[in-house]
């Protein structure tokens, strides 16, 4: 075989080959061409039955409770028992100790802030407020004389001193029994609804003593002196429609 032969034999072989690798990869698109499409196929058919599906579908009805309706009476309040407990509740005692002469408050009865209670006998620091003023008015007098007579240089400035002590001294002793005669009224510290009142007139009532009636602070919204228990909100109180209802 010359050389000439021998070339044309190869290339006849290599276009063979390449016919033959031509029509491999042709059939190999066309497979998987084909094989896309029927799969694309049945998901297609797949969505339009779950949409037939959907569109056909109907929830399952409520359950649902009827009754006949009827006319009925129907009340506008209500009652019940109940308890109340004060917003705030404070004993209130006498600063000194004195027999009851006035009371200005009942059971169950709303007070102001302030409000006068219960008055103490105080005739002993009236008369003992009549002397301290006539003393006051003497040392006064005095102090005036004094300096007067300082002024023209007839007295020493200790006389003078002296006469200005005695002065402020009748001074003080007059707002000293002043401040005890008025801690012998006793008053609301706030206002609210006063409890059963526990003092009478004529009543000795010692200084500071709590005087509770047996029941814990919490059971009552309770009067206004040392005996008695003074609440807040007297609104309450009052819808509750008595003195002592605010028990817990």
């Amino acid at each position: 075989m010359t050389d000439v032969d021998r070339r044309t034999s190869y290339s006849t072989y290599v276009v063979e080959d390449e016919k033959y690798m031509a029509k491999r990869m042709f059939v190999m698109l066309t497979v998987t061409l084909l094989f896309v499409a029927g799969l694309g196929f049945v998901k297609f058919k797949q969505i339009q039955v779950a949409i037939a599906q959907g569109a056909a579908f109907q929830p399952p009805p409520e359950a649902v409770t009827t009754v006949v309706a009827t006319r009925e009476q129907w009340p506008s309040t209500l009652n019940a028992i109940g308890t109340m407990a004060a917003v705030r509740g404070v004993t209130v005692s006498a600063d000194l100790a004195g027999i009851v002469d006035q009371i200005f408050f009942e059971s169950g009865q709303p007070v102001r802030e302030g409000q006068a209670l219960v008055i103490l006998d105080t005739r002993q620091e009236q008369a003992q407020m009549a002397a301290a003023e006539a003393h006051r008015v003497l040392t006064r007098l005095n102090f005036n004389r004094m300096q007067d007579l300082l002024d023209q240089k007839v007295i020493s400035k200790a006389e003078y001193d002296a006469a200005t002590a005695d002065s402020r001294e009748a001074e003080a002793r007059v707002g000293e029994i002043r401040a005890s005669i008025e801690r012998k009224t006793i008053r609301a510290p706030f206002s609210g609804i006063l409890g059963i009142r526990q003092i009478n007139k004529g009543q000795y009532l010692a200084g500071g003593d709590p005087g509770h009636d047996g029941q814990p602070p919490e059971r009552g919204v309770r009067g206004a002196h040392h005996r008695d228990r003074l609440g807040h909100r007297p609104d309450d109180a009052k819808r509750a429609g008595a003195g002592d209802a605010r028990q817990s």
